[in-house]
């Protein structure tokens, strides 16, 4: 991958944490298909689409042409970055560290494998960290208020937007319909496979 390491990154207005580049790490990378370094404006509305926020072609591409510093039709993750700290609200306040390992007891999912499949039992990292992204008390499910704070944090997401429009976008994946997203759930949804 292209990518420049994390360390290397600093967006312009220098208000994005670590914790928040690691973040947008995992989204940049799940976003990007083919792993060339760069987002075109295909990938970001396939991505956009998956995840149920439908934007006009034209609007993505303004999206993309007002973060495209070097004019070369597609972003880097600086350029991602820099989008992405510039739609986050101005009275943000970046969370903590986020938790790498839950607790034992009742935190623990009720689905079997899929809370152990977020864990080292995932083939694919890249995917596994995106999802973390999403599920930040790391239980293995992806709540609504996951949802909508993850997707307001990157910017992709007014925070005024109302719950109802959150849980319709998880009962678009959610197979079982226990009103969250396993990492199954999140996997089969970012893959393409048919929901069925």
């Amino acid at each position: 991958m292209l990518c420049p390491p994390l360390s290397h990154v600093e967006p312009e207005n220098g208000s994005v944490s670590e914790q928040e580049l690691n973040d947008l790490k995992g989204v940049f990378d799940i976003c990007d298909e083919n792993g060339d370094g760069y987002l075109t404006l295909e990938e970001l509305c396939k991505w956009m689409d998956k995840l149920g926020l439908f934007m006009t072609m034209e609007g993505m591409s303004d999206i993309l042409r007002s973060g495209d510093h070097n004019l070369d039709g597609r972003l880097d993750f600086e350029e991602f970055v820099d989008i992405s700290s510039a739609l986050m609200p101005s009275n943000h306040e970046p969370k903590g560290p986020a938790v790498t390992s839950h607790v034992s007891g009742n935190e623990t999912s009720d689905k079997g494998d899929d809370a152990s499949a977020s864990g080292t039992g995932c083939k694919d990292p890249e995917l596994q960290e995106a999802f973390h992204v999403f599920d930040k008390d790391r239980n293995g499910l992806i709540s609504p208020g996951e949802l909508k704070s993850t997707l307001s944090q990157l910017g992709l997401l007014a925070s005024s937007t109302s719950f109802s429009r959150i849980h319709s976008m998880i009962r678009r994946v959610d197979i079982d319909g226990d009103g969250h997203v396993s990492f199954s759930e999140f996997q089969t949804m970012m893959r393409g496979e048919s929901y069925a």
